[in-house]
């Protein structure tokens, strides 16, 4: 990507965080993970709990530094994506989160399309 592309994602990025104390790449908004989880099962058995942990880092990393960090420091810590309490194998883990994620999907939330 060329540097004055790179310059302005950042400038973008950081006005994100100061509206809204955090940033997440559109690539990794939950609809988009949990989409590429149903699409591509074969991504999803072995890779969203990895996904899903740079996901957690990333949101609280992106906070540092703005006025909202004390609310997203250690946000994530109680969700252990490689738990063996989720299954015996990473691929069992993945499984079931798939499905956490398509519950959460099926909640009734309102509407937050606007974030």
């Amino acid at each position: 990507m060329p540097k004055c592309l790179m310059k302005k994602q950042r400038k973008q990025e950081k006005g994100l965080i100061e509206e809204k104390g955090f940033f997440i790449l559109p690539s990794k908004l939950f609809v988009n993970i949990r989409n590429k989880a149903f699409d591509e099962e074969d991504w999803a058995k072995e890779h969203l709990n990895e996904t899903l942990e740079k996901i957690f880092n990333n949101i609280e990393s992106s906070a540092k530094g703005s006025e909202s960090e004390s609310d997203f420091a250690g946000l994530f810590d109680d969700f252990d994506v490689n738990s063996n309490k989720l299954g015996a194998t990473v691929a069992k883990r993945n499984m079931k989160l798939s499905k956490l994620l398509n519950g959460v999907a099926d909640m009734n939330l309102g509407d937050v399309n606007n974030d």
